[in-house]
């Protein structure tokens, strides 16, 4: 029996798309500033053109404007001859080759070729997991380079405005913990975006694929209360944390940032980022139990 390398038979399609793209002219494009980052879209479809000018806020797409940070050619697995097979893959994280000026990418939901602030990319049609995964990919690098971190984490607002930031690896309840909210009071219940603003960090919902109930907060910057880092337990108790666990807590929960593939600069740079997060803001360790009193005891602790 033969068996299949999935990586090295993506790595192959990315080559050929590569070469396919050069004898392709894009049907439609759209220019959106996300999150600071203006990206060209250049797509095949009207349909996807139509779905991307619904998922983005109105006042984040912009007129046709020859200055961009990134320019991104969507083609379709179809026009290079495969099918949905191509994504019989459970494996979420990214893999990379490199050859020359270009770099490819392969996730279980989309293949890219990179090359500069230009990105070759083939995933289905549709605002679906490869959309999600690919702008996770895509953003958090040049959103640093901007001091902006996208954290996985989730997060929710007080009656004041003021941000409670859930942190916390898979399964520690970062979901759980604002189900416990009012749904117009939650920001990102699994990415959030950090901005250093005037002379202090504040959040603001990531709009990279997740749901968000409450999109008129999109794009709307909250001062942060505090970063929790979670634990269930049978009784609500909150501590305070060593400045080393927070430091790990915090750094585990940059999104996406490849720290074995960053120049010693931006390693530098990030570090600096964390430890700037570390001196403004309180960090504490919440045990929490699933009664849905929480944040009552929190707010009154």
């Amino acid at each position: 029996m033969q068996i299949i390398n999935r990586d090295q038979e993506k790595f192959n399609v990315a080559r050929r798309l590569n070469e396919f793209s050069l004898n392709q002219k894009p049907e439609h494009t759209l220019f959106v500033s996300i999150h600071g980052i203006r990206v060209k879209w250049a797509v095949y479809s009207r349909d996807l053109y139509h779905s991307l000018c619904s998922f983005f806020p109105a006042n984040w797409i912009e007129l046709k404007n020859n200055s961009y940070d990134l320019e991104v050619n969507w083609l379709a697995p179809d026009l290079l001859g495969h099918d949905s097979g191509l994504w019989v893959d459970s494996d979420p994280d990214c893999r990379f080759q490199s050859e020359g000026e270009r770099t490819f990418v392969v996730q279980r939901d989309f293949i890219a070729v990179e090359r500069n602030n230009s990105i070759l990319i083939t995933a289905d049609y549709g605002l679906e997991d490869g959309f999600s995964n690919l702008l996770r990919w895509l953003l958090p690098r040049h959103l640093m380079k901007r001091n902006k971190v996208l954290l996985h984490s989730s997060a929710w607002k007080n009656s004041n405005d003021q941000v409670y930031i859930c942190l916390g690896e898979s399964g520690a309840g970062k979901t759980t913990s604002v189900s416990m909210v009012e749904p117009n009071y939650v920001l990102g219940d699994d990415m959030n975006l950090l901005e250093f603003r005037g002379d202090q960090w504040c959040v603001t919902p990531a709009l990279v694929g997740q749901r968000i109930q409450a999109r008129e907060l999109i794009g709307q910057h909250f001062p942060i209360k505090s970063f929790c880092i979670l634990e269930k337990s049978l009784d609500n108790q909150i501590e305070e944390v060593p400045k080393s666990r927070a430091f790990l807590a915090l750094s585990s929960a940059f999104a996406n940032l490849f720290w074995e593939r960053m120049t010693s600069i931006e390693v530098l740079h990030a570090q600096t980022t964390i430890r700037s997060i570390l001196m403004q803001q309180r960090f504490c360790n919440l045990k929490f139990n699933l009664n849905g009193d929480v944040w009552n005891y929190v707010e009154q602790t």
